[in-house]
């Protein structure tokens, strides 16, 4: 996660809040078990209501789902959607509702979707946090059953939203045709393709604020290693893009693959150095890389890591996708769930950070000297592996920083 943002508010609270609206994609669909999960994290206690309006339409009418919860001072609250509430095995029509959360603090949200060993999960941006304009990022599709997809969700009443979409999709207009949609607040509309919809545009009228979570069903990254995992990740708005950041690889994986996506026509790209150039507006450039990369651009830019397939390297781990932050997003203290499955038993964070800062740096409380390497490229700024053996982590520095957290098992992972 990872430029050198203008300063406004305290970098640690990005994805701090008191409200979110959210939804989940569809996963792999098999035999296996299926879970949709939050796992809400705080520094004070507080309160949290979560809620799912119109839940479920069947012959009894409309049915929601309401639950309200305590959560500790540095606790992390999970939290499993009941199966009969979920995309993949409710009955009845589907209603296209967001999840609705609302806490009496500040809170951080991470949500999880699983489907047996396809496993994803991103961590949610609150309203405050949001924006009205936004590009997809997925990853190419392996077989037309599992579709890229992103989805639109609406925060307030009257939200029109303008979509161009790059490739032909579920919806009726074609390839760069522009055409709007209408939603009300907490209500979601979603597009499939069996083509990559990266780079396509979704905008909001009026200032109203939508959040965009996109992925595919089922991926192999790279396309030509064939291991297939779920990919799912909320959208960064196009005003927190940037032009300056460094990529970590994964702890135990041999590389890792980063798409960097431009919004404006010739966006030159430096990766330690060597210069590239996007032609395009909504065009990317994809690198397969072994080592920690300093990247900076002309104009701004969005940037995207994966874990690649297990059949790459023989490792522990499959594809995921996690949104890359302008370099050193972070400050003070943030609280990391672990979200266990099946087949997922081995966590991690890797950090970055400023060498100066390496012992302000605290994970549980601990400094970790030992553990940072410098960036070749960029000596002022180091990075680390740390495994992790507690269900939550606290990570904390009178500092600025940047972090990745996931988990990797045998043809499964996540990332957020």
């Amino acid at each position: 996660m990872l430029l050198i943002m203008p300063v406004m508010a305290s970098a640690g609270d990005i994805y701090k809040g008191r409200e979110f609206w959210l939804a989940w994609l569809q996963s792999e669909v098999g035999r296996d078990n299926f879970e949709i999960s939050l796992h809400i994290t705080a520094q004070e206690r507080t309160s949290v209501t979560v809620r799912l309006p119109a839940a479920i339409v069947d012959s009894r009418g409309e049915r929601e789902w309401t639950e309200t919860y305590k959560v500790g001072k540095g606790e992390v609250l999970d939290i499993v959607i009941p199966a009969e509430y979920t995309l993949k095995t409710r009955k009845g029509k589907s209603t296209n509702k967001g999840l609705y959360i609302v806490a009496d603090e500040d809170i951080m949200v991470v949500a999880k979707n699983s489907s047996g060993s396809s496993s994803d999960a991103t961590v949610v941006i609150p309203i405050n946090g949001l924006g009205t304009e936004y590009y997809a990022m997925q990853y190419n599709v392996m077989r037309k059953d599992y579709p890229t997809q992103y989805l639109v969700l609406a925060t307030e009443d009257s939200t029109v939203v303008d979509i161009v979409n790059v490739n032909r999709s579920s919806d009726t207009a074609g390839p760069h045709q522009q055409y709007s949609i209408l939603l009300n607040k907490g209500d979601y509309h979603v597009v499939n393709s069996v083509k990559d919809l990266t780079g396509s545009t979704i905008k909001s009228r009026q200032g109203k604020k939508i959040a965009v979570f996109s992925g595919n069903t089922c991926a192999y990254v790279p396309s030509y290693c064939q291991s297939c995992d779920h990919l799912y990740e909320q959208m960064s708005p196009v005003n927190t893009w940037g032009h300056e950041f460094v990529v970590m690889p994964f702890d135990t994986r041999v590389k890792y693959v980063v798409r960097i996506l431009a919004k404006e026509d010739r966006t030159y790209v430096y990766v330690d150095g060597q210069k590239h150039e996007i032609a395009k507006a909504g065009k990317y450039l994809e690198l397969e890389l072994s080592e920690a990369a300093y990247v900076t651009t002309s104009r701004d830019v969005l940037v995207c890591q994966y874990t690649i397939g297990t059949r790459c390297d023989e490792n522990p781990g499959d594809p995921s996708m996690v949104m890359m932050k302008p370099v050193l997003s972070y400050s003070g203290e943030n609280i990391l769930p672990i979200m266990q499955t099946l087949k997922i038993r081995d966590y991690y964070i890797t950090v970055l950070i400023k060498t100066k800062d390496i012992p302000l740096f605290t994970i549980n409380g601990k400094t970790k000297t030992k553990d940072f390497t410098e960036v070749s490229y960029r000596s002022e700024y180091s990075y680390a592996h740390i495994q992790l053996s507690t269900r939550g982590t606290t990570v904390k520095c009178d500092c600025e920083y940047n972090f990745i957290s996931y988990g990797l098992g045998w043809f499964e992972s996540y990332a957020y």
